[in-house]
């Protein structure tokens, strides 16, 4: 289910969004030529053309809409490659419009097209660039321009294929780079909470640790559950159980640091990981998470439920040699003493040495 939201959500951006810009610039250009082309130039057929590429563009927002990406960028190209055929027919070849065959192969590539209509697609454009080349090559186009004309339709169609290509591939690199960041978040984080989950728990643990010994500086080491949370679930079920544990999953967010780790360890257990200076920071740092949640409610559809949290909170010195697998250990006996011990409280220590 995730992984084909994922899909839907990329391909709106990559065939929907992007082609919706496309065609918006098109209107908005193709407007203005149309006007220099039937009160300036005179050049009604080419004004006629320009018309109707004004209203396939406008369809193919339309088909965007209703998702039909193939359909709307066939039409399109189909019309702009018509158009650019038609112009430099017209107006020759020093007006740069052969130049669109090249962005407009650039284009193919980026529909969802299948790789043969992808290839074929190219092909006939490349043939089209051929065939209109060869046709207007050292001829008389029927429509004379003077110079400034030919210099202002050459300057503006460079403009206009350098800033497409451009364009295209600096969206495409930004949706790439988001669609690799989803996933890097769908792999380092957990689920439900929205915190780090264990595997980037364990890597972010495994570099303090080495930055504590090349720095010098201390950390802590916190261990957090839930007081009581089988009977919660039993109680009110476990959607509210996955309510409890995404409100408490925000709580850590907020008590946080950006520079701290907060992770989901399993079931209801937390942990968070942070650069510490002394067991009293350490102390009142995991008391302050404590009173937190102990001070509030939790709403599940109107129910309000409380909840207390037992924390092992240890605290490591710089000079402290310990491997981070002994560390989590004693850690956990200190949350193992907070539950035992009547649970609703912190139990903190530290390994000075």
């Amino acid at each position: 289910m995730e992984s084909s939201k994922l899909k839907e959500t990329y391909e709106k951006q990559q065939y929907q969004n992007q082609a919706n810009l496309v065609y918006v610039n098109t209107i908005i250009i193709g407007a203005i030529l149309v006007f220099i082309y039937f009160f300036v130039l005179q050049t009604y057929r080419v004004a006629f053309a320009n018309v109707l590429l004004l209203a396939v563009s406008y369809m193919s927002i339309k088909l965007n809409r209703k998702e039909q990406y193939a359909l709307s960028s066939l039409i399109f190209i189909t019309m702009v490659a018509f158009t650019a055929f038609l112009q430099i027919h017209e107006f020759g070849l020093r007006t740069g419009f052969q130049y669109f065959y090249l962005n407009l192969s650039g284009l193919v590539m980026f529909t969802n097209w299948k790789p043969w209509q992808k290839a074929a697609g190219t092909i006939l454009l490349v043939s089209i660039f051929i065939l209109s080349f060869r046709m207007s090559y050292q001829v008389s186009p029927p429509v004379e321009l003077n110079y400034f004309w030919v210099f202002f339709l050459h300057s503006v169609n460079i403009l206009l294929n350098v800033a497409g290509v451009a364009n295209s591939a600096n969206y495409y690199i930004t949706i790439t780079k988001k669609a690799h960041q989803t996933l890097t978040d769908l792999a380092m984080k957990d689920y439900l909470t929205g915190l780090m989950n264990r595997t980037s728990f364990d890597h972010f643990l495994l570099e303090l640790c080495e930055s504590r010994v090349k720095k010098g500086h201390g950390m802590s080491i916190l261990l957090l559950d839930l007081d009581h949370f089988k009977r919660i679930n039993d109680t009110y079920g476990h959607l509210c159980g996955d309510e409890l544990l995404r409100q408490f999953g925000k709580i850590l967010q907020e008590q946080t640091r950006k520079e701290d780790c907060a992770a989901r360890y399993g079931g209801e257990e937390f942990v968070i990981v942070s650069k510490s200076d002394s067991l009293m920071e350490t102390s009142l740092f995991a008391e302050s998470i404590r009173k937190r949640v102990h001070d509030m409610q939790f709403n599940y559809k109107g129910q309000m439920i409380s909840v207390t949290l037992s924390i092992g909170a240890l605290f490591i010195s710089p000079q402290a040699a310990t491997h981070r697998q002994e560390a989590l250990e004693l850690a956990d006996q200190l949350l193992y003493r907070a539950k035992s011990g009547g649970r609703n409280k912190v139990i903190s220590d530290q390994l000075a040495s």
